[in-house]
């Protein structure tokens, strides 16, 4: 007998190809008779040729429907959300009242699924709202999380759960209108949003999946980083054999940089999953993302250009206005900010000045684009004024997390670009 399983997913324009390469992966690791009914829910404003790159899956596997649900996004008109994650984030909270069914799996779109989903989804649930895996980071990182239950206003954290692949318990959410208590946490500001507001009106009924099931990339083969944590070593020795959902979290994603942990894994995926165009289209993208960051790509640049404005008047943007100095780049001019009210302030010798007065003074400079949370929307006002594309550097600030999740054999090259940023001394 065929089994159906109801997935629901979201997506933007922005993660189109990374939703099919997820729903790809799942099909591919799905048991025979396995069918999928899965829900895209989306923004009304989502272009059908956007939507057209997930629906024609539909023509290379006869186990699969799919369709998109529109969201009236007037519910989150007043929703505090934070910069980085953007408002579809919110759509999961209210499943419940788009679907009729009994039950769903959601889905995240950074995933990569290597393990038969009838595994989970049919977990008891009887009492409880969702199944979930504990959030690695938080659990990684307890002392760092433990007084975040203040802000939530639960008794502990060690039973949070990351949002990225849950088990929903649609009917029980309805019988109690929990809904409406989402709804109503989202004109509260969380850090994570969503995930903050499910574990927040969910505690106490959430049931527990294997750590395999959502591991996030950042353990994969090192999860005896999780040991002495809420995860049992049966949990972790089973995480180990790679057959499960691995989560790529985090700033810097596999399909920007090859250099990170796990990377090679969701570009195998990829080539099965994507176009030749879009697949090429993509790591060509990839492949300037991680040139373009590498220390010693910008520092030929810069000291290629006779002008150079530092676009963004923050602690990355003086610290890469500090590092160019430091290896020898002397033609940095200013800093420019849209924020008026750090217009002519002063640091160094460097004056802020407005975007257009900065390209009024040097309107052939090299920018650099220092914003980490709206890069696109600076490089869009800046060629809108005249600034050629290739005239615009966009810096990519490397933390230690960056450093941290480094695939073993970049580690070494990565250290070297770090200590002459540091420095400004060049070791040969």
């Amino acid at each position: 007998m065929k089994k159906e399983l109801v997935i629901v997913m979201t997506t933007d324009q922005n993660y189109i190809l990374q939703t099919r390469v997820a729903i790809w992966s799942m099909l591919c690791s799905a048991k025979r008779g396995t069918l999928f009914k899965i829900h895209i829910l989306c923004s009304p404003q989502l272009e059908q040729n956007y939507r057209d790159k997930i629906l024609n899956i539909k023509g290379q596997w006869d186990n699969v429907d799919i369709c998109f649900d529109e969201i009236n996004e007037a519910i989150f008109q007043n929703a505090k959300s934070v910069a980085y994650i953007p408002v579809s984030s919110f759509y999961r909270l209210v499943i419940s009242d788009i679907l009729e069914d009994e039950r769903c799996l959601f889905l995240d779109g950074d995933l990569i699924i290597n393990t038969d989903l009838t595994e989970i989804y049919d977990i008891d649930l009887t009492g409880k709202y969702l199944a979930g895996v504990k959030d690695c980071g938080i659990q990684r990182d307890m002392g760092e999380y433990h007084s975040y239950k203040d802000e939530l206003e639960i008794p502990t954290m060690d039973g949070y759960i990351n949002a990225g692949v849950l088990v929903m318990n649609l009917d029980l959410i309805r019988k109690n209108g929990m809904n409406k208590a989402f709804i109503s946490c989202m004109n509260h500001y969380y850090k994570m949003m969503d995930q903050d507001i499910l574990n927040k009106c969910c505690f106490g009924k959430i049931k527990y999946l294997d750590l395999k099931y959502n591991l996030f990339v950042d353990y994969y083969k090192r999860l005896y980083l999780l040991e002495k944590t809420a995860f049992s070593q049966r949990e972790i020795s089973n995480a180990d054999m790679c057959n499960g959902i691995i989560h790529f979290t985090g700033k810097y994603k596999a399909w920007n940089f090859f250099t990170v942990r796990g990377s090679h894994l969701w570009w195998e995926y990829a080539k099965k999953a994507l176009s030749v165009d879009d697949y090429d289209e993509m790591h060509k993208r990839a492949i300037e993302v991680t040139q373009k960051n590498d220390w010693k790509y910008i520092i030929k640049r810069c000291a290629e250009s006779g002008d150079i404005v530092v676009a963004g008047f923050s602690d990355i943007g003086r610290d890469a206005a500090d590092s160019l100095k430091r290896c020898g780049i002397d033609s940095i001019r200013c800093f420019c900010d849209n924020n008026k009210d750090k217009e002519t302030a002063q640091y160094h010798d460097w004056t802020v000045y407005s975007m257009n007065a900065a390209y009024e003074k040097y309107p052939k400079a090299l920018w650099i684009n220092t914003s980490q949370v709206s890069a696109k929307i600076i490089s869009r006002q800046l060629m809108a004024m005249g600034v050629k594309e290739e005239d615009i550097l966009i810096y990519i600030s490397k933390s230690e997390k960056y450093y941290d999740n480094l695939d073993d054999q970049y580690k070494e090259y990565e250290k070297k670009l770090l200590a002459f940023k540091q420095s400004g001394r060049e070791d040969p």
